[in-house]
């Protein structure tokens, strides 16, 4: 997927994380099907993205912003604050993980029944 952004002239990219949990609650309120919100979580659980970010471009280009209790103007807010200090220090030399693995049990409950209904 990010792949393909590989080649361009990218300063840097904002990997938006959130809370497993608080996904889902987003997800859900917006009549998605519960497969796909899912599908969503797991994915988040795993850090797939970020993961495919640390694939694609070097560490120095990545900034990784945790908005699970961030409203999505504050998120925008802070983004443009970043482009416009020129400030993409935040994670250089250092690989910024995401650990969601206190939602374990939590994803294994929502799996189980999510797919024992199949």
């Amino acid at each position: 997927m990010l792949g393909a952004l590989r080649d361009l002239d990218i300063d840097f990219i904002v990997v938006l994380t959130c809370d497993p949990l608080i996904l889902f609650n987003r997800i859900m309120s917006k009549n998605v099907s519960l497969r796909k919100a899912v599908e969503n979580v797991v994915s988040e659980f795993l850090n797939q993205i970020l993961v495919e970010a640390y694939k694609t471009f070097s560490i120095d280009r990545i900034l990784v912003m945790d908005t699970s209790c961030k409203s999505i103007d504050a998120v925008a807010k802070e983004i443009v604050d970043i482009i416009n200090s020129k400030n993409l220090q935040i994670n250089k030399g250092a690989l910024k993980q995401v650990d969601w693995s206190f939602r374990a049990p939590w994803i294994s409950k929502l799996l189980s029944s999510t797919y024992s209904k199949s």
